[in-house]
């Protein structure tokens, strides 16, 4: 139900002037799709939020943590105009047991 533009999934169905991002891990992204059959969180707001005249911009990439969003808010999401909002949706990719990604963190130019 999306396109992928750049670092995001945009979807269909709605305008660009007033624009929602939605940042997090593996649920936020749909990593597991076989198990959602593609009906994300942001997928289903969308949906939801089409009749307002909102697109929903999913920004979630597999085992981000609140860090690596931080990182995408501040590089990628500013570049984006016209956001109203940005939700951010964590959980256990920011438990200190779980590294998931955050090894990568040292890698970064920041």
């Amino acid at each position: 139900g999306g396109k992928i533009e750049d670092e995001f999934i945009l979807y269909s169905g709605s305008i660009d002037d007033k624009k929602i991002v939605t940042l997090g891990g593996s649920t936020t992204s749909g990593y597991n799709q076989y198990r959602s059959d593609g009906y994300t969180w942001p997928y289903l707001l969308n949906k939801k939020l089409n009749i307002y005249n909102y697109r929903i911009i999913n920004g979630g990439v597999d085992g981000y943590t609140s860090s690596h969003e931080l990182l995408k808010l501040l590089v990628e999401v500013r570049r984006l105009k016209d956001v109203k909002l940005v939700i951010s949706f964590n959980g256990i990719n920011d438990i200190p047991s779980n590294y998931g990604l955050i090894k990568t963190l040292d890698d970064y130019p920041f």
